[in-house]
């Protein structure tokens, strides 16, 4: 018993490593909220995921470990693209279609929305939601609370009223979890940004 306590003490602590670089991509939302330079954020981005895709190779198809960062991929990411390349992926996406406000919100319910499903989950979670392998109510509760609060915090700057604005954060908070909570196999990272920022983008323009 006080082995597997150990063992899950672990994996927790890796798992908050592996969030608090996750945690770190805040910068891209900060270099392209100061500079409001879609090209330069495309670029310091595409940069960075050059960089996993260099990670993934050497890790993968040359099977070299990297000390430190080897220990930071979950299991099934092995033998596939780690999260965070998926993640550079999806925030170019995200970048190069929606409007800057738009993405800058999709970006940062998947960094705050996704950390706080998985750490609350592991830690608090007790009521699993049927049909997921390991999913919990509190973790997606509190997934969907950062992401309807981080939403809100954005709307100020659309010059929405305050229904208008209260549908548009509940429909992309809705939306990033419901992903979040139903992908299993997936990358989430890739996932939740296209879908997310597309609610987002649509009910903007019926809002005008």
């Amino acid at each position: 018993m006080e082995e597997i306590r150990q063992e899950t003490k672990m994996q927790f602590r890796y798992e908050v490593a592996r969030k608090l670089v996750h945690l770190s991509a805040t910068f891209i939302v900060i270099l392209y909220s100061y500079t409001k330079d879609r090209m330069l954020t495309l670029y310091f981005v595409g940069f960075l995921l050059l960089i996993m895709l260099l990670m993934d190779f050497i890790r993968i198809e040359q099977q070299w470990p990297l000390p430190i960062v080897t220990r930071l991929y979950r299991k099934k990411e092995t033998s596939r693209f780690g999260g965070n390349t998926s993640f550079a992926a999806s925030t170019i996406i995200t970048i190069a279609l929606f409007d800057q406000v738009i993405a800058c919100c999709t970006i940062l319910l998947l960094i705050y929305g996704d950390t706080a499903a998985s750490l609350i989950g592991r830690q608090f979670g007790q009521h699993k939601i049927k049909g997921t392998k390991n999913k919990s109510w509190e973790g997606t509760g509190a997934e969907f609370l950062i992401d309807w609060l981080i939403s809100n915090g954005f709307f100020f700057f659309m010059g929405l009223t305050l229904i208008e604005g209260l549908l548009l954060a509940t429909s992309m908070a809705f939306t990033a979890t419901a992903i979040e909570t139903l992908v299993e196999e997936l990358d989430d990272n890739l996932m939740i940004p296209p879908f997310t920022g597309t609610v987002g983008q649509l009910l903007r323009g019926v809002f005008g």
